[in-house]
């Protein structure tokens, strides 16, 4: 069945996962001769199935043509990457030359919604001058405040003809001078309340742009490159680590009630100042170009250095013994003593070998070929 004047205000955000699998062979198989030849929306969001279903009920040009009118709110408007199913949508209806218009209606016009609502205005028989051409109007000022609310709907768009609210202004009548004066930049003024003095003004605001169908296209392109980092522990950049929150926060107590909670402030700003203090010598490092270093210099600084630093230098295994026996102490206090002195140097050793074994192990790791 074709019609020539059709509207509709379908549910906003409907799903329709159900019937994906009967409108996705219906697009594969009969393609534009079909409802959805254009493509298919999010499954979340089945606003555009509709609009499309709507199109494939047009008359033909050449039998007077259709225009359709419908309600939606800012998905089918905004949503949809270049590629997507709702822009190709969109694409399809401005390459066809079907859409006329599209009006900014009020908010809070619904019952349970107060959301920004859309009417898109479609037609196949645009008349000379509007051929390439689609108008955007702006009427989210032509409301009237009910005087008692219905849910989310505190307000209408003023209809005289409406028994109940004579009094109103005819909002309806101005939207639709608006449409068919089809001008660029046309002004209307509201009265509105000054943000300061809280007073009624009256202001001038342009309710009509017309726009050519090629300014809704765009080509989305990826420009990608290598992601480029520097590392620099410069003065300039060692101070910016003071005024990083979690660098401050080493010197706090994180505790609600802390036992000691000068100490673990004493603790954080220790912690703090070996991170200065870290940053600098590799700073320094960096200015000498030396931030690759060969393995066996490498081995002898940084893995002996480290050696030295946490362990002590072990005599032979008899000298404290033989120290002890050149004591003036009895037999038995020399050969305990003897003793003990064996005991812990043996001990000490087997400690000096583990280390210095491990510190070869971090010379093989840092090795560079």
């Amino acid at each position: 069945m074709d019609l020539r004047l059709h509207a509709r205000q379908p549910a906003f955000g409907v799903e329709w996962k159900q019937q994906q699998r009967y409108i996705d062979n219906e697009r594969d198989t009969l393609g534009f001769g079909g409802r959805f030849g254009a493509g298919t929306p999010r499954v979340n969001d089945g606003a555009l199935l509709f609009l499309q279903h709507m199109l494939a009920k047009m008359r033909a040009p050449q039998d007077g043509g259709s225009r359709l009118a419908i309600v939606f709110n800012g998905s089918p408007l905004f949503t949809g990457d270049a590629g997507g199913g709702e822009s190709e949508i969109r694409r399809w209806i401005i390459e066809n030359d079907w859409l006329e218009a599209v009006v900014a209606l009020p908010e809070q016009l619904f019952y349970n919604t107060g959301i920004s609502t859309y009417l898109w205005v479609l037609t196949n028989r645009k008349g000379k001058s509007r051929k390439g051409k689609v108008q955007l109007i702006d009427a989210r000022a032509f409301w009237v405040q009910m005087e008692k609310s219905l849910g989310n709907k505190r307000r209408r768009i003023g209809d005289p003809s409406d028994a109940k609210a004579k009094k109103d202004p005819d909002h309806i009548a101005e939207i639709t001078n608006i449409c068919g004066n089809f001008l660029d930049g046309e002004l209307r003024t509201f009265t509105e309340e000054d943000p300061i003095t809280h007073q009624p003004i009256q202001c001038q605001r342009v309710v009509s742009k017309v726009f050519d169908n090629e300014d809704f296209g765009y080509h989305k392109i990826t420009v990608e490159r290598p992601l480029r980092l520097n590392f620099q522990a410069s003065d300039e950049r060692i101070a910016r680590l003071d005024d990083e929150s979690g660098f401050k926060n080493l010197a706090t107590s994180a505790k609600k009630r802390p036992r000691h909670p000068q100490r673990e402030i004493d603790e954080g700003q220790q912690r703090q100042q070996e991170i200065h203090a870290a940053l600098r010598a590799f700073g320094k490092t960096s200015e000498q170009n030396s931030s690759w270093i060969e393995r066996n210099s490498w081995q002898l600084s940084g893995a002996c250095t480290s050696v030295a630093r946490n362990s002590r230098p072990c005599s032979p295994p008899w000298a404290n013994a033989t120290k002890l026996r050149n004591l003036p102490w009895s037999r038995r206090q020399a050969r305990t003593g003897c003793r003990t002195a064996r005991h812990r140097n043996r001990a000490a050793s087997r400690k000096a070998s583990r280390r210095i074994s491990s510190a070869k192990c971090c010379a093989r790791a840092g090795r560079v070929d």
